[in-house]
């Protein structure tokens, strides 16, 4: 699975400039969980079984995807959830499973091992029960399942209740040796974010924010928010950055095939559509994204804005720091040519 990983960043270096590498899988919209940032649970749509769920992998691997995240709502409340993950290993792609974690089943890592998902994102948002992601076994969860193979990351949103958390939530969790990301919320109030303004975090709250962030990614190199994003703070003012309408990154599929312009806005083409059209899907994509006022969604920012070597050096210091190989160490070679790049593993020194 860590293989996995670091092939995947060789292949984010290739590949993600010309067409979309991630997609983000709402495979279910129910939650146990209340967010004030989060409206998945009250935008209800169908649920797919697995069989459904292999037509439409099998079409975003025609897309170009190799990368899936399964969010919610909470994933593993979907009951055919892990026969789902490993249809998706068997075809190929990389798996993360995002789950808050709040009430974890006790054979969690293993039927993650089972069905060979390649990370555990964690949803993170106070270490004190302060907040409604704040279950104290989470950390624990995510050593276990790194021992098991499966790397460890942690994500918090950032709002103007939790700013001033993230950085400690950041150090605890990059202490463990896991990876950390930061979502800045948005107030986009579709079919993912609240419209609530007041969870905006302020300026002057997101510049001390990135600051600590920055200064724990140059310590540990696991915080996996890049470079870029970290040293561009005014991108989470209003209408400060907007993704480039004709190009496809990052896919988001919804729990009943849809594919949609973003998490945020649902088209009418289906990937269960018996006449498929990503022509179709990209007009319809491009329609809603010029009608849009902007977000900053690091997942749309990140990839868009970095370049290519940029790109792979972020995928692949957060895969090799979090992985922790067993058998050393690993050098990624990105040459002027975005298509000679070459992924060696380097043996540990004999004692």
């Amino acid at each position: 699975m860590q293989a996995k990983a670091l092939s995947l960043a060789a292949e984010v270096a290739l590949h993600s400039r010309r067409r979309p590498l991630w997609a983000q899988i709402f495979v279910t919209h129910r939650c146990e969980l209340r967010c004030p940032f989060c409206v998945v649970p009250l935008k209800r749509t169908p649920e797919m079984g697995v069989a459904e769920w292999e037509i439409v992998m099998r079409r975003l691997w025609q897309m170009g995807v190799r990368a899936l995240n399964f969010v919610g709502g909470e994933p593993t409340l979907h009951k055919e959830i892990w026969e789902i993950l490993s249809v998706a290993d068997t075809l190929g792609f990389v798996t993360v499973l995002h789950s808050n974690l709040a009430r974890p089943h006790p054979d969690l890592v293993a039927r993650m091992n089972e069905s060979r998902v390649c990370a555990l994102e964690a949803s993170l948002d106070s270490l004190d029960n302060s907040f409604p992601k704040s279950s104290p076994g989470v950390l624990d969860t995510l050593e276990e399942s790194r021992r098991a193979g499966i790397l460890p990351i942690v994500s918090t949103v950032a709002t103007s209740r939790t700013s001033d958390v993230v950085p400690l939530i950041a150090r605890a969790v990059t202490e463990r040796g896991f990876a950390h990301v930061t979502a800045v919320y948005q107030s986009v109030g579709g079919m993912f974010s609240s419209p609530d303004e007041s969870l905006r975090p302020t300026a002057g709250q997101i510049d001390s924010l990135f600051a600590e962030l920055r200064e724990i990614k140059r310590r540990t190199h696991l915080i996996r928010n890049s470079w870029h994003f970290l040293n561009n703070p005014e991108y989470h003012k209003p209408k400060g950055w907007h993704c480039d309408p004709n190009r496809t990154l990052w896919l988001a599929v919804d729990s009943d095939g849809s594919l949609m312009a973003c998490q945020e806005f649902r088209t009418g083409v289906s990937l269960l559509d018996e006449v498929f059209s990503a022509d179709a899907w990209g007009s319809e994509r491009s329609r809603i994204a010029n009608s849009c006022l902007g977000c900053s969604y690091h997942c749309y920012v990140e990839p868009q804005e970095l370049t290519v070597s940029a790109l792979a050096r972020e995928a692949f210091a957060w895969a090799l720091g979090v992985g922790k190989l067993t058998s050393g160490t690993a050098r990624l070679t990105v040459r002027s040519r975005p298509d000679s790049i070459r992924l060696e593993e380097i043996p540990p020194a004999r004692k």
